[in-house]
């Protein structure tokens, strides 16, 4: 069959011809092949990419992953970028956000090549994270001083109590 990125230039007996190459046709076709390629590839890589965020203990997939498209050569739709929307539910106390937070940067970066929305994901997890820890740090060193003014107290207490045993003594 002779396509049009061939060109007849002479007949031989018995229904035969001779036919030149297009060069510059093939080398076209090559260069769309190699760019639908990279988009394939491309396209496998973010497809890849969102469906690692997502899945995480702790966390709520608000939908599935958004992408946008690039058309290739060959007319069809290649994603080209991506996101998730994950979300956590409100927090009953700090532990339970420390544990949120740490899913959060758990899952931004839990991809081989994270992107600088993962990064600034990443970063804001963290800062929900250290205010969580402070909240602990803060209930701890309350719990603390009220345990330590209850054993106070009941020091006081018993020292009052030994005074008047002695006077009685």
């Amino acid at each position: 069959m002779i396509s049009s990125v061939n060109r007849v230039i002479g007949r031989l007996p018995g229904n035969q011809v001779v036919v030149m190459k297009n060069k510059e046709a093939n080398e076209l076709y090559s260069k769309q092949d190699q760019a639908i390629s990279r988009l394939k590839r491309r396209d496998q890589h973010v497809r890849n990419h969102e469906a690692s965020h997502m899945g995480h203990y702790g966390l709520i997939t608000v939908g599935s992953p958004s992408y946008s498209y690039t058309l290739g050569p060959d007319g069809k739709a290649y994603a080209i970028g991506g996101k998730v929307r994950i979300t956590t539910a409100p927090s009953k106390n700090a532990y339970d956000a420390l544990m949120k937070a740490q899913a959060l940067k758990n899952a931004a970066m839990s991809v081989s090549d994270p992107s600088p929305q993962d990064f600034s994901a990443a970063n804001a997890a963290s800062v929900m994270e250290k205010e969580a820890l402070n909240k602990i740090a803060a209930q701890s060193q309350s719990r603390a001083h009220k345990a330590y003014s209850q054993v106070n107290a009941a020091y006081k207490n018993t020292q009052a109590k030994n005074k008047v045993f002695q006077m009685f003594a």
